[in-house]
């Protein structure tokens, strides 16, 4: 299974100089099932940055929260900027 998750990032005054980089995790509880690093600048007033994953850990079905961090490079701090509750059931169809 292939599944996206898409960011877009507004220019503030002073960004076109700096360089930050995009953590995205997915977690269910205290574990990360996932973790993609991303670095960019802003090119222009918004900058878009696209994850693909594949695969999604759907046993045992439960909740996930998907977690986006930013932090200015280098060394810069990493700070939550936005989460996102999921919820992976799985459904067992009989055959028509």
């Amino acid at each position: 299974m292939k599944w996206d998750v898409v960011s877009l990032w507004l220019e503030e005054p002073g960004d076109g100089t700096k360089e930050f980089e995009q953590i995205c995790e997915l977690r269910r509880d205290d574990q990360i099932i996932s973790r993609s690093r991303t670095t960019f600048s802003m090119q222009g007033p918004l900058h878009r940055v696209l994850v693909t994953n594949y695969g999604f850990p759907v046993q045992p079905p439960g909740q996930f929260m998907l977690i986006l961090r930013l932090r200015e490079m280098p060394g810069g701090q990493a700070q939550i900027v936005a989460q996102y509750p999921l919820r992976a059931e799985v459904k067992v169809q009989k055959p028509s």
